[in-house]
């Protein structure tokens, strides 16, 4: 996004530029000589990749502009809008983004068939509505350095296939999901001992591992044949609705047999693959994770249908990575769950209410152990669902706003219906306030002529836990204000304790 000095978020002139691509690129800003700033973004090739053979040809990714003199949050606005008519692509675009629960941060590698139900269990009664089998369901899995690429149900832990535990959750009413790596493979596993010419490399140099993984090479047809074949079987026997497609390492020394650099078609035969598995399979909803946000954009979107932003689930960390994540892209493709207590990314822990505030407004989702929490956090998550199954039509198809204030700890989010009638704001102080008076929040986007009913969403003995000031109306039963003073004076939040936030409902009346 390049901007002026005094862009903000309501006010100024600024344009976003964003690259349609999923490989290797490269931007370039520079101010010229004649005093013009220049910008130049596409695909970075390796050596010979942008080489033509006579009469070949090749198409340059996208690249999508907006401009906007209304702040950022208008530049926001046009991007989401464009996402959401253009690029998107949903199965059902009627449907709601379900609540999905992930068995990972709850059970990693420990898939014992009784566990799994008792965690069914509770994400049915948490209010969940889809449940991802996460990594080490298939043979010989039981940590990352074995059995990628062996696309089949461990015969250990799951000696009647998934069957059992597919059919227990959708039982359930829930939606199953699965997660896998098709472009990866471990050393150690069926695949690569039988075809160790499928993986990039440069001869002769060595094989080099990330994370205790290759990279298979998507340009050798052999190589997404067996991919196709084992994902659709998958699809084919299981009711699988969603699959959670993960990528976690860099391609380094990625050529392809004949040792050429095989990046850009790596890219596009990725493409070419969910391509195939779309057509084959409508009803399959993608999820792109890659290390958390490593493959974000809308060329991969045109084919997916969800993000995994980060592989950290600390709220605070989430909170900037969500406001980030916003510029470019809508609420509804983001993928924010509740994590648990103790985050093992940042080694933080965190109250349940703080961290059911910070997965609110995008896909919500919680990946925790709900079998081992106590009863008060559990209806802590329960009514953090129910209100986000209430309020996602509106976060998922409103104008979304950034909140910003002096207080660079404060961030919120906004979203105001197309109508004007109903906003929401979400609002977490990550770290201690900066003044002993609180910041006034201004709403933008609302009918100046219209009257609002504000009120808190939060219940009010957690917001007045998370406050040092509790003589505030918000409190008690909320206020009626026009739409013209909410965008100018706003509201006064009470001061929070750090960690903390409060969620707010406006209805026109």
């Amino acid at each position: 996004i390049m901007l002026t000095p005094t862009t903000d978020e309501e006010t100024g002139h600024c344009l976003g530029v964003h690259l349609g691509w999923s490989g290797n690129h490269r931007m370039v800003l520079e101010r010229l000589t004649t005093g013009e700033c220049q910008l130049q973004m596409g695909v970075l090739h390796f050596s010979r990749e942008g080489l033509l053979e006579p009469g070949k040809s090749m198409e340059t990714p996208e690249l999508f502009v907006a401009t906007s003199d209304k702040g950022l949050n208008a530049l926001s606005q046009k991007l989401h809008e464009y996402v959401r008519r253009n690029v998107l692509n949903l199965p059902d675009a009627n449907k709601p983004r379900p609540v999905t629960v992930n068995t990972w941060e709850a059970l990693y590698f420990d898939h014992n068939i009784d566990r799994l139900k008792a965690l069914a269990d509770a994400a049915a009664e948490v209010g969940a509505e889809r449940y991802v089998l996460d990594d080490g369901w298939f043979k010989g899995r039981n940590d990352d350095t074995t059995s990628l690429g062996d696309w089949f149900p461990d015969k250990k832990k799951y000696p009647d296939g998934l069957h059992p535990i597919v059919d227990y959750v959708i039982d359930k009413g829930m939606e199953f999901g699965l997660w896998v790596e098709p472009e990866m493979v471990n050393p150690d596993s069926d695949l690569y001992r039988d075809h160790p010419d499928w993986v990039l490399g440069l001869d002769p140099y060595p094989r080099m591992l990330g994370r205790n993984q290759l990279v298979l090479d998507l340009t050798n047809k052999e190589v997404t044949d067996y991919l196709y074949e084992r994902l659709g079987a998958l699809l084919t026997e299981y009711r699988i609705s969603y699959f959670k497609w993960d990528m976690n390492r860099d391609l380094v020394l990625p050529g392809d047999r004949s040792g050429n650099a095989a990046v850009h078609r790596q890219t596009t035969e990725l493409y070419a693959l969910l391509d195939r598995l779309r057509k084959g399979f409508p009803h399959v909803e993608i999820e792109s994770c890659a290390s958390g946000g490593g493959r974000i954009d809308y060329e991969v979107l045109k084919r997916t249908h969800r993000f995994w932003t980060s592989d950290s689930n600390d709220a605070v960390e989430r909170m900037r990575i969500q406001t980030g994540f916003s510029y470019f892209l809508p609420p509804e493709v983001m993928g924010s769950h509740i994590g648990p207590a103790w985050c093992h990314t940042s080694g933080r822990g965190f109250h349940p209410n703080f961290r059911a505030l910070a997965s609110s407004y995008g896909h919500m989702g919680l990946e925790l152990d709900l079998t081992k929490i106590d009863e008060n956090d559990f209806e802590i998550f329960k009514d953090a669902v129910a209100r986000h199954k209430i309020d996602r039509d509106l976060w998922h198809s409103g104008r979304f706003y950034r909140i910003r204030t002096v207080d660079e700890d404060l961030l919120g989010a906004a979203v105001v219906s197309r109508d004007q009638t109903a906003a929401r704001v979400v609002l977490a102080q990550i770290d201690r306030p900066r003044s002993v008076v609180p910041p006034n929040i201004t709403i933008p986007g609302l009918d100046a002529l219209r009257n609002y009913r504000v009120t808190l969403q939060t219940p009010p003995n957690i917001a007045k836990r998370a406050s040092r000031n509790f003589d505030n109306p918000i409190m008690e039963d909320g206020f009626t204000l026009p739409g013209t003073v909410l965008a100018s004076a706003g509201v006064q939040i009470p001061v929070m304790y750090a960690q903390t936030g409060v969620a707010l409902a406006l209805e026109a009346v």
